[in-house]
């Protein structure tokens, strides 16, 4: 006796077709377990990126400070917003005996290149005036931006070696018009700089009333005299610092690392990120499991009287089950996709916003998705298999 060949395109089709119909029939329920699934996965993904993106910051620092160098940041407290670090405060820093030099510096990552030609995640490094002497960069051609420049927010810009090989010819040369933030910039010089991916430099007082960045975010770094030993700078710059932000009993709300925190940051940091999304990765996977699977335990039961036709029909268990899982697994896929786009926007807006260069891979997203897929498939399978193992009798009455 030849067996009928299982029609299957026909029967995922027909599964994906349930799902839309879950989500016209029964609105609320089929919304809020693919809202779950895609908010685990939006979860995911922000939490990634940002983790990558903080792991990324401290190396990066950690390479700019050199074994001179410490960064002062800005530390929130409890005790109010406090005033935001800038030009003011290097200035301060600067005229410290133990300091040879200071500047103002903030980092957004946006979108750089000409109107056909955007490349996104490039990082774009803004100075003070007193800036082009801590950069750690070697000038090639072109000149550094003026302080008048950077006082009046001109609309300048210079381009690393890398992010220049990436353009179109006739925007490799002085004076070429590029985008930066979808605002048009003029390239005033090209440099080279250690280290991965593509990195602008804008004046600072241009990124704050041009690209629109925050104050907030604003840091400090610094540069120690020659023959004094970092720690002595570091601890002078606490002092004054102290006294200037929080006078009295008040803590710092400030917060200075040098090259060897850092250093060691560079190890600790990613070793967190990774257990930190890890964990957060299982909660809200587990979570949006258990949202789909409750959904599609109800979904078998609202329609025993329809398994019990089919069967009588001629549907077969393998079919059934086919058709179940291919239902759970498209409604899987909708909230992943869905998590996807909100991850990978919430990521650029994390970037843009804050100097974390947050920002969601390729191979993190299909990594996501894929388990997203398969963990609907798997959690379709038990409510498929026990709609096959339905008795007929039973099921034309309901039960």
């Amino acid at each position: 006796m030849r067996h009928r060949r299982l029609p299957v395109l026909a029967l995922v089709a027909e599964g994906m077709a349930s799902a839309i119909d879950a989500v016209e029939s029964r609105p609320l329920r089929t919304t809020l377990a693919v809202a779950t699934v895609a908010a685990s996965v939006c979860a995911v993904l922000v939490a990634g990126a940002a983790a990558h993106g903080v792991a990324l910051r401290v190396r990066r620092d950690a390479l700019s400070d050199g074994t001179r160098g410490f960064t002062v940041y800005r530390w929130p407290t409890p005790h109010g917003r406090g005033t935001p670090l800038g030009s003011a405060g290097a200035r301060a820093l600067a005229s410290l005996p133990e300091v040879a030099a200071a500047a103002a510096h903030q980092t957004v990552v946006l979108p750089v290149g000409t109107p056909g030609q955007l490349l996104s995640d490039v990082t774009v490094d803004a100075y003070d005036a007193a800036g082009p002497a801590l950069a750690t960069v070697d000038l090639l051609r072109g000149r550094w931006f003026t302080a008048a420049e950077d006082a009046r927010g001109a609309p300048v810009a210079l381009l690393d070696d890398q992010l220049a090989a990436r353009l179109a010819a006739p925007f490799r040369s002085l004076g070429a018009d590029i985008e930066i933030g979808h605002r048009r910039f003029r390239v005033i010089g090209f440099y080279h700089a250690d280290g991965a991916g593509l990195h602008a430099i804008v004046p600072l007082g241009t990124a704050r009333r041009v690209l629109g960045a925050s104050p907030g975010w604003t840091e400090i770094v610094v540069r120690a005299r020659e023959g004094v030993p970092i720690g002595d700078a570091m601890h002078a710059a606490a002092a004054l610092l102290r006294r200037a932000r929080r006078p009295g009993a008040a803590p710092s709300d400030v917060i200075i690392a040098g090259a060897a925190s850092l250093h060691a940051g560079t190890r600790i940091v990613p070793l967190a990120s990774r257990r930190t999304t890890g964990v957060l990765a299982a909660l809200g996977l587990t979570l949006a499991g258990v949202a789909l699977l409750l959904l599609m335990r109800r979904a078998v039961g609202d329609r025993t009287r329809e398994i019990g036709m089919r069967k009588v029909l001629g549907a077969t268990r393998a079919a059934i089950l086919l058709e179940i899982v291919a239902e759970s697994t498209t409604l899987a896929m909708l909230g992943g996709l869905t998590g996807l786009a909100a991850g990978r926007g919430i990521a650029m807006l994390l970037a843009g916003a804050t100097p974390i260069p947050a920002s969601v891979s390729g191979a993190a997203a299909l990594t996501t998705l894929g388990l997203t897929i398969v963990g609907g498939a798997a959690l379709g399978a038990p409510p498929a298999v026990r709609a096959a193992r339905l008795d007929v009798l039973r099921a034309l009455h309901g039960k």
